[in-house]
């Protein structure tokens, strides 16, 4: 497996946990530490840069989504979630928050190592070469909306907009991801293309759990929740299908 020089710090309150997880990243090369309380955690941050964060998502006393909302308001640093089962909530919160992953616990050793370098490597890449989102996105931008339901697409302004004419935020991720299925409707598109969109389009992203938090945000803005409102559909194992019928003016 592939060795970079990558620096941990383990948030996680299960001391045992987080010192064999610590100790398996070190045998890989990795520079690994962990705290098991939040102080300890910021007093780490504040004595040394870390390249990747991984956060225990119940702690003692606080939250690891709330921790990691923090965190993002002011750093871009990749961050992992560990979890335990049964919290899927707070994974597809914490994957809209910003993180960038999530595993189970238990979990192997092997697959963190490996989402680890996947990570940064995508970290490093786009930081050695950094495009404008409207150069790095491979595919021309319509001037014009995209009427499907009760909604609109409105292209120029960037803005989903329900009949009333109230607009939704979305993401620019979430964006790119509808305009790609509206441009397809009635088509397969695979998982695959979907995150190679992501990762071109200057969303710095590639994580199949947060494509998956992409598509739960915009089915929960849609209301996609009954059989007379389904605009995106899963086909199993394979991708996404846009299944309302829709109209480019």
């Amino acid at each position: 497996m592939e060795r970079m020089n990558i620096s941990v710090l383990i948030l996680e309150d299960d001391r045992e946990l987080a010192e064999c997880t610590a100790d398996y990243l070190r045998s890989y090369g990795l520079k690994a530490k962990f705290a098991t309380d939040v102080q300890e955690f910021e007093e780490a941050r504040a004595k040394e840069n870390f390249d990747i964060l991984l956060l225990d998502i119940m702690l003692g006393g606080t939250s690891g989504l709330a921790l990691c909302h923090k965190i993002r308001e002011r750093s871009d640093i990749p961050i992992i979630f560990l979890t335990a089962l049964g919290e899927e909530a707070g994974i597809v919160l914490g994957l809209e928050m910003g993180a960038d992953d999530y595993l189970v616990k238990p979990f192997s050793c092997r697959e963190l190592l490996a989402r680890i370098n996947r990570i940064m490597r995508r970290v490093r890449k786009d930081k050695a070469q950094v495009l404008p989102p409207e150069l790095a996105l491979n595919i021309p931008e319509p001037e014009g909306r995209f009427l499907f339901g009760d909604w609109v697409l409105d292209t120029k302004a960037h803005l989903l907009l329900d009949r009333e004419g109230v607009a939704y935020n979305l993401s620019h991720s979430q964006y790119v991801i509808l305009l790609f299925l509206l441009r397809h409707p009635h088509e397969v598109v695979e998982r695959d293309t979907l995150l190679d969109l992501l990762e071109s389009g200057g969303a710095g992203e590639s994580s199949q759990h947060r494509l998956d938090a992409h598509i739960s945000r915009l089915r929960g803005v849609l209301g996609d929740n009954d059989a007379e409102k389904t605009y995106i559909r899963t086909v199993r194992n394979v991708g996404y299908m846009f299944i309302a019928d829709c109209m480019e003016r």
